[in-house]
Protein backbone atom coordinates (compact mmCIF):
# COMPACT_ATOMS: atom_id res chain seq x y z
CA UNK A 1 0.00 0.00 0.00
CA UNK A 2 0.98 3.45 -0.67
CA UNK A 3 2.51 6.17 2.01
CA UNK A 4 -1.07 8.13 1.49
CA UNK A 5 -3.10 5.28 2.13
CA UNK A 6 -1.37 4.22 5.67
CA UNK A 7 -1.87 8.11 6.23
CA UNK A 8 -5.32 7.85 5.41
CA UNK A 9 -6.24 4.94 7.39
CA UNK A 10 -4.23 6.58 10.88
CA UNK A 11 -6.48 9.38 10.62
CA UNK A 12 -9.48 7.01 10.24
CA UNK A 13 -8.56 5.16 13.30
CA UNK A 14 -8.55 8.35 15.12
CA UNK A 15 -11.32 10.17 13.73
CA UNK A 16 -13.70 7.38 12.79
CA UNK A 17 -17.17 9.24 13.62
CA UNK A 18 -16.16 11.76 10.82
CA UNK A 19 -15.95 9.13 8.35
CA UNK A 20 -18.99 6.56 9.23
CA UNK A 21 -21.54 8.26 6.88
CA UNK A 22 -19.26 7.35 3.65
CA UNK A 23 -20.67 4.96 1.09
CA UNK A 24 -17.35 2.14 0.33
CA UNK A 25 -14.95 0.98 2.75
CA UNK A 26 -11.82 -0.55 0.93
CA UNK A 27 -10.12 -3.08 3.01
CA UNK A 28 -6.61 -4.62 2.11
CA UNK A 29 -6.85 -8.47 1.07
CA UNK A 30 -5.01 -9.54 4.32
CA UNK A 31 -7.80 -7.44 6.47
CA UNK A 32 -4.53 -4.81 8.32
CA UNK A 33 -5.35 -1.93 6.94
CA UNK A 34 -9.24 -0.17 5.77
CA UNK A 35 -10.22 3.13 4.63
CA UNK A 36 -13.73 4.51 4.49
CA UNK A 37 -14.97 7.53 1.87
CA UNK A 38 -16.75 7.94 -1.64
CA UNK A 39 -15.87 6.26 -4.81
CA UNK A 40 -15.29 9.37 -7.03
CA UNK A 41 -14.19 6.76 -10.18
CA UNK A 42 -13.03 3.46 -11.66
CA UNK A 43 -10.98 3.00 -14.73
CA UNK A 44 -11.05 -1.30 -14.65
CA UNK A 45 -7.49 -1.01 -12.71
CA UNK A 46 -7.52 1.10 -9.62
CA UNK A 47 -10.32 3.71 -7.34
CA UNK A 48 -10.56 6.58 -6.83
CA UNK A 49 -12.02 7.39 -3.70
CA UNK A 50 -12.52 10.76 -1.76
CA UNK A 51 -11.79 10.62 1.68
CA UNK A 52 -11.84 13.55 4.76
CA UNK A 53 -8.25 13.66 3.92
CA UNK A 54 -8.42 13.54 0.49
CA UNK A 55 -8.57 12.13 -2.80
CA UNK A 56 -6.92 8.65 -2.61
CA UNK A 57 -5.82 6.18 -5.78
CA UNK A 58 -5.73 2.43 -4.68
CA UNK A 59 -5.38 -0.50 -6.85
CA UNK A 60 -8.42 -2.59 -7.03
CA UNK A 61 -6.22 -6.16 -7.18
CA UNK A 62 -4.81 -5.43 -3.88
CA UNK A 63 -8.19 -4.91 -1.60
CA UNK A 64 -11.88 -5.68 -0.95
CA UNK A 65 -14.09 -2.94 -1.73
CA UNK A 66 -17.72 -3.33 0.09
CA UNK A 67 -21.08 -0.66 -0.11
CA UNK A 68 -23.24 1.00 -2.55
CA UNK A 69 -20.58 2.70 -4.23
CA UNK A 70 -18.49 -0.35 -5.09
CA UNK A 71 -18.25 -0.49 -9.04
CA UNK A 72 -18.99 -3.99 -10.28
CA UNK A 73 -15.38 -5.29 -11.08
CA UNK A 74 -16.73 -7.88 -13.71
CA UNK A 75 -19.14 -5.51 -16.02
CA UNK A 76 -16.52 -2.13 -16.33
CA UNK A 77 -16.57 -0.81 -19.24
CA UNK A 78 -14.60 2.77 -19.73
CA UNK A 79 -16.88 5.51 -21.62
CA UNK A 80 -14.62 7.82 -23.18
CA UNK A 81 -15.76 10.98 -24.40
CA UNK A 82 -13.85 12.48 -26.62
CA UNK A 83 -14.11 16.11 -27.89
CA UNK A 84 -12.51 18.75 -29.81
CA UNK A 85 -11.85 19.46 -33.54
CA UNK A 86 -14.48 17.59 -35.90
CA UNK A 87 -12.26 18.07 -39.06
CA UNK A 88 -9.99 15.24 -37.06
CA UNK A 89 -12.74 13.03 -35.05
CA UNK A 90 -14.62 12.61 -38.13
CA UNK A 91 -11.89 11.09 -40.30
CA UNK A 92 -8.29 10.84 -38.86
CA UNK A 93 -8.92 9.68 -35.32
CA UNK A 94 -12.12 7.38 -36.09
CA UNK A 95 -9.55 5.72 -38.86
CA UNK A 96 -6.59 5.57 -36.15
CA UNK A 97 -9.61 3.83 -33.98
CA UNK A 98 -10.15 1.47 -36.24
CA UNK A 99 -6.70 0.69 -37.31
CA UNK A 100 -6.05 -0.21 -33.31
CA UNK A 101 -9.26 -2.35 -32.77
CA UNK A 102 -7.87 -4.64 -35.89
CA UNK A 103 -4.41 -4.77 -34.68
CA UNK A 104 -5.35 -5.39 -31.35
CA UNK A 105 -7.60 -8.39 -32.70
CA UNK A 106 -10.98 -6.13 -31.19
CA UNK A 107 -14.48 -5.84 -32.51
CA UNK A 108 -15.65 -2.79 -33.21
CA UNK A 109 -19.20 -1.38 -33.60
CA UNK A 110 -20.39 1.80 -34.51
CA UNK A 111 -23.73 3.71 -33.83
CA UNK A 112 -24.72 7.24 -34.60
CA UNK A 113 -27.67 9.21 -32.72
CA UNK A 114 -30.27 11.19 -33.97
CA UNK A 115 -27.91 14.26 -33.74
CA UNK A 116 -25.52 12.82 -35.69
CA UNK A 117 -23.14 11.93 -32.82
CA UNK A 118 -20.80 8.79 -33.92
CA UNK A 119 -20.18 6.08 -30.57
CA UNK A 120 -17.24 3.68 -31.47
CA UNK A 121 -17.42 0.37 -29.26
CA UNK A 122 -14.43 -1.89 -28.98
CA UNK A 123 -14.78 -5.64 -27.55
CA UNK A 124 -12.39 -8.23 -27.03
CA UNK A 125 -13.75 -11.72 -28.38
CA UNK A 126 -12.46 -13.71 -26.02
CA UNK A 127 -13.58 -17.74 -25.86
CA UNK A 128 -16.07 -16.26 -23.22
CA UNK A 129 -17.70 -14.57 -25.78
CA UNK A 130 -17.51 -10.68 -26.73
CA UNK A 131 -16.68 -8.06 -23.74
CA UNK A 132 -17.23 -4.34 -23.88
CA UNK A 133 -13.94 -2.28 -23.34
CA UNK A 134 -14.48 1.02 -24.47
CA UNK A 135 -17.00 3.20 -25.86
CA UNK A 136 -15.74 6.44 -27.42
CA UNK A 137 -18.28 8.90 -27.89
CA UNK A 138 -17.12 11.24 -30.23
CA UNK A 139 -18.94 14.68 -29.80
CA UNK A 140 -17.32 16.84 -32.49
CA UNK A 141 -16.81 20.93 -32.22
CA UNK A 142 -13.86 22.93 -32.50
CA UNK A 143 -10.17 22.54 -31.41
CA UNK A 144 -11.06 25.30 -28.26
CA UNK A 145 -13.83 23.70 -27.39
CA UNK A 146 -12.47 20.58 -27.00
CA UNK A 147 -9.74 21.75 -25.05
CA UNK A 148 -11.56 23.78 -22.32
CA UNK A 149 -13.92 20.56 -21.92
CA UNK A 150 -10.56 18.72 -21.37
CA UNK A 151 -9.63 20.89 -18.63
CA UNK A 152 -13.12 21.21 -16.94
CA UNK A 153 -13.33 17.44 -16.39
CA UNK A 154 -15.68 16.76 -18.96
CA UNK A 155 -13.32 15.08 -21.60
CA UNK A 156 -11.19 12.26 -21.49
CA UNK A 157 -9.33 12.97 -25.30
CA UNK A 158 -9.24 16.56 -26.79
CA UNK A 159 -8.62 16.72 -30.47
CA UNK A 160 -7.09 20.01 -31.60
CA UNK A 161 -5.20 21.92 -34.64
CA UNK A 162 -3.39 23.87 -32.03
CA UNK A 163 -0.43 23.58 -30.52
CA UNK A 164 -0.83 24.64 -26.58
CA UNK A 165 2.59 25.98 -25.63
CA UNK A 166 3.96 24.61 -22.08
CA UNK A 167 1.61 21.74 -22.14
CA UNK A 168 3.59 18.25 -22.02
CA UNK A 169 -0.04 16.13 -22.52
CA UNK A 170 -0.37 16.42 -26.54
CA UNK A 171 0.62 14.06 -29.09
CA UNK A 172 1.06 14.48 -32.63
CA UNK A 173 -1.40 12.26 -34.60
CA UNK A 174 -0.38 13.52 -37.99
CA UNK A 175 0.98 16.39 -40.11
CA UNK A 176 -0.03 19.03 -42.08
CA UNK A 177 0.57 22.94 -42.61
CA UNK A 178 -0.97 26.34 -43.09
CA UNK A 179 0.36 27.42 -47.00
CA UNK A 180 -0.71 30.94 -48.46
CA UNK A 181 -2.78 30.06 -51.41
CA UNK A 182 -3.40 32.11 -54.27
CA UNK A 183 -5.63 31.33 -57.24
CA UNK A 184 -3.49 30.13 -60.66
CA UNK A 185 -3.72 33.03 -62.56
CA UNK A 186 -2.66 35.64 -59.95
CA UNK A 187 1.09 36.70 -60.73
CA UNK A 188 2.62 36.00 -57.20
CA UNK A 189 5.76 33.64 -56.66
CA UNK A 190 6.12 34.30 -53.07
CA UNK A 191 4.99 36.06 -49.88
CA UNK A 192 7.77 36.86 -46.92
CA UNK A 193 6.34 36.02 -43.20
CA UNK A 194 6.75 39.73 -42.55
CA UNK A 195 4.30 40.82 -45.45
CA UNK A 196 1.95 37.81 -44.77
CA UNK A 197 2.33 39.41 -40.90
CA UNK A 198 1.22 42.42 -42.17
CA UNK A 199 -2.06 40.61 -44.34
CA UNK A 200 -3.01 39.20 -40.81
CA UNK A 201 -2.36 42.49 -38.76
CA UNK A 202 -4.67 44.59 -41.70
CA UNK A 203 -1.58 46.76 -42.19
CA UNK A 204 -1.80 45.08 -46.12
CA UNK A 205 -4.61 45.41 -47.88
CA UNK A 206 -3.77 45.73 -51.51
CA UNK A 207 -1.47 43.57 -53.55
CA UNK A 208 1.31 46.60 -54.20
CA UNK A 209 3.03 46.27 -51.33
CA UNK A 210 3.54 42.31 -51.87
CA UNK A 211 4.75 43.02 -55.72
CA UNK A 212 1.38 43.11 -57.64
CA UNK A 213 -0.41 45.70 -59.38
CA UNK A 214 -0.72 48.96 -56.73
CA UNK A 215 -4.31 49.94 -55.69
CA UNK A 216 -5.61 46.30 -56.54
CA UNK A 217 -7.46 45.28 -53.48
CA UNK A 218 -6.50 41.91 -51.88
CA UNK A 219 -9.91 39.70 -51.23
CA UNK A 220 -8.56 38.01 -48.04
CA UNK A 221 -9.92 34.02 -46.49
CA UNK A 222 -8.71 32.93 -43.57
CA UNK A 223 -10.29 30.41 -41.44
CA UNK A 224 -13.14 30.96 -38.91
CA UNK A 225 -11.66 31.87 -35.46
CA UNK A 226 -13.40 28.68 -33.74
CA UNK A 227 -11.29 26.41 -35.79
CA UNK A 228 -8.10 26.69 -33.42
CA UNK A 229 -6.18 27.51 -37.07
CA UNK A 230 -6.78 30.96 -36.88
CA UNK A 231 -5.01 31.10 -33.69
CA UNK A 232 -2.41 28.63 -34.65
CA UNK A 233 -2.13 31.65 -37.81
CA UNK A 234 -1.13 34.13 -35.33
CA UNK A 235 0.96 32.50 -33.16
CA UNK A 236 3.27 31.57 -35.90
CA UNK A 237 3.04 34.94 -38.05
CA UNK A 238 1.60 38.06 -36.05
CA UNK A 239 3.05 36.63 -32.29
CA UNK A 240 1.34 39.20 -29.85
CA UNK A 241 -1.73 40.44 -31.88
CA UNK A 242 -4.96 38.74 -30.72
CA UNK A 243 -6.32 36.44 -33.39
CA UNK A 244 -8.72 38.27 -35.22
CA UNK A 245 -10.40 38.37 -39.16
CA UNK A 246 -9.10 41.82 -40.62
CA UNK A 247 -11.87 44.33 -41.55
CA UNK A 248 -13.48 42.65 -45.26
CA UNK A 249 -11.82 39.02 -44.38
CA UNK A 250 -13.86 36.00 -45.46
CA UNK A 251 -13.96 33.70 -42.43
CA UNK A 252 -14.21 29.56 -43.53
CA UNK A 253 -14.89 26.94 -41.52
CA UNK A 254 -13.80 24.04 -44.18
CA UNK A 255 -10.25 24.15 -45.72
CA UNK A 256 -11.70 22.76 -49.01
CA UNK A 257 -14.42 25.52 -48.92
CA UNK A 258 -11.61 28.07 -47.99
CA UNK A 259 -9.54 26.67 -51.08
CA UNK A 260 -11.94 26.71 -53.80
CA UNK A 261 -12.88 29.99 -52.52
CA UNK A 262 -9.70 31.46 -53.29
CA UNK A 263 -9.06 29.66 -56.75
CA UNK A 264 -11.86 31.20 -58.52
CA UNK A 265 -10.71 34.98 -57.63
CA UNK A 266 -7.09 36.17 -58.69
CA UNK A 267 -7.29 39.19 -56.59
CA UNK A 268 -7.34 36.84 -53.43
CA UNK A 269 -5.21 35.80 -50.93
CA UNK A 270 -5.98 32.98 -48.78
CA UNK A 271 -4.29 30.72 -45.76
CA UNK A 272 -5.35 27.32 -46.22
CA UNK A 273 -3.94 24.03 -45.48
CA UNK A 274 -1.57 21.98 -47.53
CA UNK A 275 -3.71 18.91 -47.07
CA UNK A 276 -6.83 20.97 -49.04
CA UNK A 277 -5.34 22.50 -51.63
CA UNK A 278 -7.69 21.76 -54.08
CA UNK A 279 -6.96 23.68 -57.41
CA UNK A 280 -5.42 27.22 -55.78
CA UNK A 281 -1.60 27.35 -55.83
CA UNK A 282 0.64 27.26 -53.22
CA UNK A 283 3.12 30.13 -52.56
CA UNK A 284 6.53 29.67 -51.17
CA UNK A 285 7.63 31.25 -48.25
CA UNK A 286 10.43 33.85 -49.07
CA UNK A 287 12.86 36.21 -47.72
CA UNK A 288 15.41 39.43 -47.74
CA UNK A 289 17.98 36.60 -47.70
CA UNK A 290 16.81 34.55 -51.08
CA UNK A 291 15.91 31.70 -49.24
CA UNK A 292 12.46 30.61 -50.25
CA UNK A 293 10.61 27.46 -48.41
CA UNK A 294 8.13 25.03 -49.80
CA UNK A 295 5.96 23.03 -47.97
CA UNK A 296 6.56 19.54 -49.18
CA UNK A 297 5.62 15.95 -46.99
CA UNK A 298 9.21 16.11 -46.52
CA UNK A 299 9.83 19.58 -45.03
CA UNK A 300 6.70 18.89 -42.71
CA UNK A 301 8.26 15.75 -41.31
CA UNK A 302 11.29 17.43 -40.83
CA UNK A 303 9.45 20.65 -39.50
CA UNK A 304 11.77 22.77 -41.78
CA UNK A 305 8.76 24.17 -43.20
CA UNK A 306 8.08 27.01 -40.53
CA UNK A 307 4.53 27.01 -40.99
CA UNK A 308 3.37 23.69 -39.48
CA UNK A 309 -0.34 22.71 -38.32
CA UNK A 310 0.20 19.46 -36.78
CA UNK A 311 -3.23 17.31 -35.72
CA UNK A 312 -3.06 16.42 -31.77
CA UNK A 313 -5.00 14.67 -29.16
CA UNK A 314 -4.08 15.79 -25.64
CA UNK A 315 -5.22 13.82 -22.80
CA UNK A 316 -6.36 15.05 -19.17
CA UNK A 317 -3.74 15.10 -15.74
CA UNK A 318 -5.79 12.34 -14.40
CA UNK A 319 -5.07 8.83 -15.55
CA UNK A 320 -6.74 7.06 -18.35
CA UNK A 321 -8.15 3.60 -18.18
CA UNK A 322 -6.02 1.42 -19.72
CA UNK A 323 -7.37 0.51 -22.96
CA UNK A 324 -7.13 4.32 -23.80
CA UNK A 325 -3.88 4.24 -23.26
CA UNK A 326 -2.84 1.94 -25.19
CA UNK A 327 -4.43 3.63 -27.47
CA UNK A 328 -2.91 6.85 -26.98
CA UNK A 329 0.64 4.85 -26.93
CA UNK A 330 -0.43 3.28 -30.59
CA UNK A 331 -0.66 6.27 -32.18
CA UNK A 332 3.18 6.51 -33.07
CA UNK A 333 3.62 2.88 -34.30
CA UNK A 334 4.00 1.79 -37.90
CA UNK A 335 0.41 -0.06 -38.07
CA UNK A 336 -1.12 3.57 -37.31
CA UNK A 337 0.63 5.36 -39.25
CA UNK A 338 -0.22 3.39 -41.93
CA UNK A 339 -3.61 4.05 -40.58
CA UNK A 340 -2.89 8.06 -40.82
CA UNK A 341 -1.91 7.40 -44.97
CA UNK A 342 -5.20 5.71 -45.68
CA UNK A 343 -6.79 8.88 -43.88
CA UNK A 344 -5.31 10.92 -46.33
CA UNK A 345 -2.58 13.07 -44.07
CA UNK A 346 1.05 12.86 -43.47
CA UNK A 347 2.11 10.41 -41.58
CA UNK A 348 4.63 10.76 -38.81
CA UNK A 349 7.01 7.53 -40.10
CA UNK A 350 10.83 8.73 -40.84
CA UNK A 351 12.07 9.00 -43.66
CA UNK A 352 16.17 9.07 -45.20
CA UNK A 353 17.52 10.72 -47.02
CA UNK A 354 21.36 10.81 -49.07
CA UNK A 355 23.71 14.09 -50.15
CA UNK A 356 22.46 13.78 -53.58
CA UNK A 357 18.37 14.70 -52.17
CA UNK A 358 19.94 17.63 -50.08
CA UNK A 359 21.18 20.14 -52.93
CA UNK A 360 18.86 23.22 -51.75
CA UNK A 361 20.14 22.65 -48.11
CA UNK A 362 23.72 22.84 -49.63
CA UNK A 363 22.84 25.66 -51.93
CA UNK A 364 22.06 27.64 -48.89
CA UNK A 365 24.72 26.33 -47.19
CA UNK A 366 27.27 27.89 -49.51
CA UNK A 367 25.35 31.49 -50.00
CA UNK A 368 26.06 32.13 -46.40
CA UNK A 369 29.84 30.63 -46.47
CA UNK A 370 32.24 33.40 -45.37
CA UNK A 371 36.00 33.43 -45.80
CA UNK A 372 38.66 30.85 -44.91
CA UNK A 373 37.13 29.60 -41.86
CA UNK A 374 33.75 29.29 -43.16
CA UNK A 375 34.58 27.56 -46.44
CA UNK A 376 36.71 25.12 -43.90
CA UNK A 377 33.51 24.41 -42.42
CA UNK A 378 31.12 23.94 -45.21
CA UNK A 379 34.01 21.67 -46.54
CA UNK A 380 33.81 19.59 -43.40
CA UNK A 381 29.79 19.58 -43.34
CA UNK A 382 30.05 18.31 -46.75
CA UNK A 383 32.37 15.59 -46.25
CA UNK A 384 29.93 14.20 -43.29
CA UNK A 385 26.99 14.71 -45.45
CA UNK A 386 28.23 12.47 -47.82
CA UNK A 387 28.65 9.62 -45.67
CA UNK A 388 25.72 10.17 -43.99
CA UNK A 389 21.91 9.64 -44.90
CA UNK A 390 19.75 12.94 -43.04
CA UNK A 391 16.64 10.91 -41.39
CA UNK A 392 13.70 12.89 -41.42
CA UNK A 393 13.33 13.05 -37.49
CA UNK A 394 14.20 16.45 -35.93
CA UNK A 395 14.64 18.35 -32.60
CA UNK A 396 13.05 21.51 -32.28
CA UNK A 397 12.94 23.55 -29.15
CA UNK A 398 9.62 26.00 -27.54
CA UNK A 399 10.45 29.40 -28.23
CA UNK A 400 13.15 30.77 -25.72
CA UNK A 401 12.98 27.64 -24.07
CA UNK A 402 14.99 24.10 -23.85
CA UNK A 403 11.96 22.17 -23.24
CA UNK A 404 11.27 20.08 -27.29
CA UNK A 405 8.14 21.08 -28.81
CA UNK A 406 5.39 18.80 -29.27
CA UNK A 407 6.43 16.81 -31.95
CA UNK A 408 9.58 16.91 -31.10
CA UNK A 409 8.98 15.26 -27.79
CA UNK A 410 7.17 12.68 -29.87
CA UNK A 411 10.26 12.20 -32.24
CA UNK A 412 12.33 11.56 -29.37
CA UNK A 413 9.82 8.38 -28.24
CA UNK A 414 9.73 7.42 -31.67
CA UNK A 415 13.44 7.41 -32.23
CA UNK A 416 13.98 5.37 -28.78
CA UNK A 417 11.69 2.78 -30.09
CA UNK A 418 13.51 2.44 -33.60
CA UNK A 419 16.56 2.09 -31.84
CA UNK A 420 15.08 -0.58 -29.25
CA UNK A 421 14.16 -2.72 -32.31
CA UNK A 422 17.36 -2.34 -34.01
CA UNK A 423 15.35 -0.47 -37.29
CA UNK A 424 19.12 1.20 -37.40
CA UNK A 425 21.15 -1.40 -36.38
CA UNK A 426 25.16 -1.76 -37.02
CA UNK A 427 24.83 2.13 -37.34
CA UNK A 428 25.96 4.99 -35.82
CA UNK A 429 23.50 8.06 -34.77
CA UNK A 430 24.50 11.62 -35.04
CA UNK A 431 22.78 14.67 -33.96
CA UNK A 432 23.76 17.97 -35.93
CA UNK A 433 22.98 20.48 -33.80
CA UNK A 434 22.51 23.97 -36.10
CA UNK A 435 22.07 27.73 -35.11
CA UNK A 436 19.99 30.86 -36.20
CA UNK A 437 22.93 33.60 -38.13
CA UNK A 438 22.64 36.45 -34.83
CA UNK A 439 25.55 36.88 -33.17
CA UNK A 440 29.25 35.13 -33.84
CA UNK A 441 29.47 32.10 -35.72
CA UNK A 442 31.87 30.31 -32.88
CA UNK A 443 29.14 30.80 -30.26
CA UNK A 444 26.28 29.70 -32.32
CA UNK A 445 28.57 26.41 -32.90
CA UNK A 446 29.06 26.15 -28.74
CA UNK A 447 25.54 26.85 -28.58
CA UNK A 448 24.03 24.20 -31.31
CA UNK A 449 26.18 21.58 -30.03
CA UNK A 450 25.22 22.04 -26.30
CA UNK A 451 21.93 21.32 -28.02
CA UNK A 452 22.80 18.30 -29.73
CA UNK A 453 24.33 16.60 -26.68
CA UNK A 454 21.48 17.46 -24.56
CA UNK A 455 18.87 15.87 -27.24
CA UNK A 456 21.98 12.79 -27.20
CA UNK A 457 21.77 12.53 -23.30
CA UNK A 458 17.74 12.06 -23.57
CA UNK A 459 17.36 9.96 -26.45
CA UNK A 460 19.79 7.23 -24.31
CA UNK A 461 18.22 8.09 -21.45
CA UNK A 462 14.77 6.75 -23.59
CA UNK A 463 16.43 3.85 -24.84
CA UNK A 464 15.68 0.79 -23.09
CA UNK A 465 18.43 -1.23 -23.93
CA UNK A 466 21.05 -2.51 -21.82
CA UNK A 467 24.29 0.03 -22.16
CA UNK A 468 26.60 -2.72 -23.55
CA UNK A 469 23.29 -3.19 -26.53
CA UNK A 470 22.56 0.72 -26.82
CA UNK A 471 24.08 1.98 -30.35
CA UNK A 472 26.55 4.51 -30.81
CA UNK A 473 25.19 7.91 -30.65
CA UNK A 474 27.42 10.69 -30.95
CA UNK A 475 26.92 14.91 -31.15
CA UNK A 476 28.22 17.06 -33.78
CA UNK A 477 27.67 21.17 -34.75
CA UNK A 478 27.76 23.12 -37.30
CA UNK A 479 26.24 26.28 -36.07
CA UNK A 480 24.34 28.71 -38.32
CA UNK A 481 26.53 26.83 -41.85
CA UNK A 482 22.85 25.37 -43.09
CA UNK A 483 20.21 27.62 -42.70
CA UNK A 484 16.96 26.70 -43.76
CA UNK A 485 14.92 30.00 -43.94
CA UNK A 486 16.12 33.46 -43.38
CA UNK A 487 16.61 35.51 -40.21
CA UNK A 488 15.08 38.36 -40.49
CA UNK A 489 12.01 36.91 -38.50
CA UNK A 490 11.50 35.10 -34.83
CA UNK A 491 9.75 32.13 -37.09
CA UNK A 492 12.97 31.64 -39.10
CA UNK A 493 15.14 31.88 -36.41
CA UNK A 494 13.82 28.60 -34.34
CA UNK A 495 13.17 27.00 -38.20
CA UNK A 496 16.90 27.52 -38.59
CA UNK A 497 17.64 26.56 -34.36
CA UNK A 498 17.58 22.57 -34.46
CA UNK A 499 19.23 19.41 -34.06
CA UNK A 500 19.13 16.99 -36.90
CA UNK A 501 19.26 13.37 -36.90
CA UNK A 502 22.05 11.63 -39.89
CA UNK A 503 22.68 7.85 -39.52
CA UNK A 504 26.33 6.29 -40.39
Amino acid sequence: MMTALRAAILAALLFPAALAAQDVTITARDGALEIVGTMRGYDGEVYRVETEFGLLTVDAQGVVCAGPGCPDLTAFVAEAEVAGAASIGQGLFQTLVAGFAEDHGLALSLARDAAGDVTQTLSDTGPAGARVLVRLHHRPGTSDAGLAALDAGQADLALARRVVAGNPRGRVLALDALVPLVARGNPARGIALPDLGGVLTGAVTEWGPLGGDAGVPLRLHLFAADTGLLARLFDLVAPGHTPALPAGAVAHASAADLADAVARDPDALGVGLYSAMGSARPLPLTGDCGIAVVATPHALKTGDYPLGAPLLVYTPPRRLPRVLRDLVSWVSTPAAQRAVRRAGVIDLGAVETAISGQGARLANAVAVAEGAEGLAELQRMAALMAATRRLSITFRFDDGSATLGAQSRGNLDDLARALEAGTYAGREVILVGFSDGTGPAGPNRALALRRAEAVAAALRAAVRLPSDALPRIVAESFGEAMPLACDDTALGRLVNRRVEVWLR
